[in-house]
């Protein structure tokens, strides 16, 4: 018995030494080649973020804080979110508030990253490269007013 346990365990600590490492669920950028045809794709993930801050801006931000919208308190509460957005004492920490800014700085994050990618070179646009350009300023732009409309003065 002792034999065949010393035999398992010996094999079992043997391994190989060079092994090549294929990976298939991500994209490694090193070797992917952007073609015209990824564009749209690639310009779409500017746009991601409005689902979030459209849905969650309407129903959860501006609506809850005015007197357009008054929710009734229900014995879970949601935390109180929707009582500290009606009286206009959320903080810093308060969910809605955080979710917002998160999303907006999001799309402006996403929006600069393609016009990077763009200007520098990265992506191969051979047609059209001022209207994208144009256009991912222009979501940009979106979001700094949807910062501003929410928060003011915002960096």
């Amino acid at each position: 018995m002792c034999p065949a346990l010393c035999c398992l365990i010996g094999a079992s600590l043997n391994s190989c030494m060079e092994l090549d490492d294929s990976v298939y669920t991500t994209i490694v950028s090193d070797k992917y080649h952007y073609t015209e045809k990824d564009m749209v794709a690639i310009l779409g993930n500017a746009y991601t973020p409005w689902r979030s801050v459209v849905i969650g801006a309407i129903n959860e931000t501006q609506t809850i804080s005015t007197d357009e919208t008054m929710i009734p308190v229900h014995p879970w509460g949601w935390n109180g979110t929707t009582i500290n957005m009606h009286l206009h004492t959320w903080t810093s920490e308060t969910g809605e508030a955080v979710n917002r800014w998160g999303d907006l700085y999001t799309g402006i994050n996403n929006a600069n990253q393609v016009i990077y990618q763009i200007e520098s070179g990265l992506l191969p646009v051979t047609e059209g490269k001022d209207n994208y350009l144009a256009e991912l300023k222009a979501v940009r732009a979106s979001y700094y007013y949807m910062l501003c409309d929410y928060y003011g003065n915002v960096p």
